[in-house]
């Protein structure tokens, strides 16, 4: 299973950069959220970013704070900055719609528990 979560993210690399493909920041965001779903950190941490400017699709900070949580609970300093500075910057209903949509992910993606 690493082997493919490393696969989607060289793919969504080459498609951020316009590497060997022609640079198409949206579905570089679809193949970011397949590994960050398939338990990549980097992916989880990129698509959160993605999430968070709304590159490549619409600004969603709930969900963006929910994959530097993901992340953040593998023990990425960089996610933990992350997660604590949306999160600190969040409204009570924000903070409370992250946590049901991060039960609703854990529960459908077992492998990021």
């Amino acid at each position: 299973m690493a082997g493919d979560r490393d696969a989607l993210v060289a793919m969504a690399e080459l498609l951020e950069r316009g590497q060997g493909v022609g640079k198409d920041i949206s579905a570089a965001r679809r193949y970011y959220r397949l590994a960050a779903q398939a338990g990549s950190v980097v992916a989880q941490i990129n698509l959160a970013d993605y999430l968070e400017r709304g590159a490549g699709g619409e600004a969603d900070y709930v969900e963006a704070l929910v994959w530097y949580g993901i992340a953040a609970r593998k023990r990425n300093r960089w996610a933990c900055a992350q997660y604590n500075r949306l999160y600190l910057g969040s409204g009570t209903v924000a903070r409370q719609a992250a946590d049901n949509l991060l039960q609703d992910i854990l529960r459908d993606f077992p492998a990021l528990q």
